[in-house]
This record gives C-alpha cells, structure tokens and sequence, in this order.
C-alpha cells in the first residue's frame, strides 16, 4: 500500500486485520482494527493508510457495491520489508 508510512516498530511477519466501510464513492467511512498485530504503531499506521487511501475504487452497479464492498474486512501484511 503506497499510502503507508513504515513505523519504525514493523517487522516483517507482522499482520492486523482490519475492517474497512466505505461510502458508495469510495470514500472511507471507517477503518478499524478486528485482530491486532500486537503492535499499536503498526496497527495505527494501517489504519491512516487505509484513510490516505480514500477514494478507493468501487464499482458502479449499487447491488454490487453493497454485497462486496460496502463493508470488508482487509489483511495489512507487509512481507516486503528491507530493514
């Protein structure tokens, strides 16, 4: 997620779980933690990403929208990590 900004707790392996809603523009409504990654920073820094994020992408067809993307839950793992 390029709007993340690393904490300087994260480690690779570390993961949250968070639920995310969102408005039928893609605007996000509300982000927060579901499973904690047992870190506070990390878990805060996943959650602003989420906001920086906003707009996010959602489809036209309103059906569509809230069956799959009025309300999801997303897993923030960033394996990538060069520390």
């Amino acid at each position: 997620m390029s709007k993340w900004s690393r904490p300087p707790s994260a480690r690779n392996g570390m993961r949250c779980i968070l639920r995310v809603v969102l408005l039928p523009t893609g605007e996000v409504l509300q982000a927060s933690v579901e499973e904690s990654s047992g870190d506070e920073a990390f878990d805060n820094s996943a959650v602003r990403a989420v906001f920086m994020a906003s707009n996010l992408p959602v489809p036209e067809d309103n059906f569509l929208f809230e069956k799959s993307f009025r309300e999801f839950t997303l897993l923030f793992r960033p394996d990538d990590l060069r520390l």
